[in-house]
């Protein structure tokens, strides 16, 4: 994908923090980050990946905030050519995982390596 903000052909990553609210599983879309460089296929560079924040920050003497954008914000999805649809079913779809690998931890912790004491589950 394109971040128009900070130039075609730079890649981005999408965080979704998806927590607890009562019995209810919710999804957050947090901050996308965006790669200090253009990634050149034909000239692939450590600097087109997407590191971390304040790697990039450091390593380019600028603000960790230049290589975030908030999510839950119109503009970044327009920057980013993310659809409002397409935002919320990655909130849906990442929600429905976590409960999977929840459902999985509390009924066959063994799959996970978990011991089945460790869940009252004996």
């Amino acid at each position: 994908m394109v971040c128009a903000a900070a130039g075609a052909g730079h890649k981005f990553e999408l965080r979704i923090v998806v927590y607890r609210d009562g019995d209810v599983l919710k999804a957050y879309p947090s901050i996308a980050k965006v790669a200090r460089e253009a990634f050149d296929p034909d000239n692939p560079d450590k600097s087109s990946l997407i590191n971390n924040i304040s790697t990039s920050a450091k390593e380019t003497s600028q603000a960790g905030s230049e290589f975030m954008l908030p999510l839950a914000c119109e503009r970044t999805l327009q920057l980013l050519g993310i659809k409002l649809s397409d935002l919320a079913d990655l909130c849906s779809a990442s929600t429905a995982f976590i409960r999977y690998v929840v459902d999985q931890t509390q009924d066959c912790p063994e799959k996970l390596g978990l011991p089945k004491q460790a869940f009252g589950l004996v």
